[in-house]
């Protein structure tokens, strides 16, 4: 049957005002459930810090970050902005084991270090180091590395959570829409506490660790990490975030860590010469600074 022009022209008509309208509920149908995740319902903390110990409970070794790679942006002392896109080769072995070897065409820029006792920040092309004692007081807090090496573990969310509540500094839980987030005090002389650490975990998968705040004694975000892009490492049944981005808010500074892969390295422990404080192993600087005295 043929159609009759004023019958085709209804058509186009109805077609021309009704596509963008399926058009645009069809999209938004998408979007929405593109952006739907499917979040837990709140569960007790310790069942909570439970999944995140017991992801971490076959890491006995070394953990190697694969192809890694640090980006990011920090404020010179002279106040300018400077930005960086550097290789990087990570070594970890909780709970202080710790090398971070950032570097620019296999020439070592910065080399971030920890042990069970020093922790030290070396720069080869200016032939320095500053270093100092977990634990013991900063002799000048001016001189405080930006990026404390002990914090970097942490920060990659690889240090096994408390089991229970210690005492009166936590941890405490919140619950928001999408974390169960953990409370640490800190305790002052003066009978004082407050909120000095916290750590997200998510409601979705894979109920890990989503973020980790710093705060200082006033409250405010001196460091926090986000990770993300959580994977198996190559040979282990272990989950690690393959993204961490850490920014401290008050420096207006930030680092990316990005890593193709991790891997476990199960029979190098602490004693391992990359672990070894650089001055205990023969290497020499022009320029030494103790932070502790």
């Amino acid at each position: 049957m043929t159609m009759k022009p004023t019958t085709i022209n209804r058509f186009w008509q109805s077609l021309r005002l009704g596509l963008p309208l399926l058009i645009i509920t069809v999209a938004g149908c998408l979007h929405d459930n593109a952006n739907h995740v499917a979040r837990f319902d709140p569960i007790p903390m310790t069942e909570a810090i439970g999944i995140v110990n017991s992801n971490l409970s076959c890491l006995q070794g070394t953990l190697k970050a694969m192809s890694g790679n640090a980006r990011g942006h920090f404020i010179q002392s002279d106040g300018r902005r400077r930005t960086f896109d550097l290789d990087a080769a990570l070594l970890v072995h909780p709970p202080q084991g710790l090398r971070f070897d950032l570097s620019v065409l296999g020439n070592s820029e910065l080399v971030f270090g920890s042990n069970d006792e020093k922790y030290w920040i070396a720069r080869p092309a200016d032939h320095s180091i500053s270093w100092g004692r977990h634990g013991e007081p900063l002799a000048n807090p001016d001189e405080d590395m930006m990026l404390h090496p002990d914090l970097i573990l942490e920060a990659l969310g690889i240090i096994k959570l408390p089991e229970q509540a210690q005492s009166a500094v936590g941890p405490f839980q919140r619950i928001t829409d999408d974390f169960q987030q953990l409370l640490f005090l800190d305790l002052h002389d003066d009978g004082q506490s407050r909120v000095a650490k916290e750590y997200w975990l998510s409601r979705s998968e894979p109920q890990l660790i989503a973020r980790i705040v710093f705060r200082d004694s006033l409250g405010s975000v001196v460091m926090q990490s986000k990770l993300s892009d959580y994977r198996k490492a190559r040979n282990a049944d272990l989950l690690m975030p393959h993204r961490v981005d850490v920014e401290w808010p008050t420096r207006e500074s930030a680092l990316s860590f990005t890593a193709r892969a991790w891997q476990l390295l199960p029979t190098i422990d602490e004693s391992h010469p990359a672990f070894a404080f650089p001055l205990d192993r023969g290497e020499s600087f022009d320029y030494i600074l103790d932070l502790n005295e």
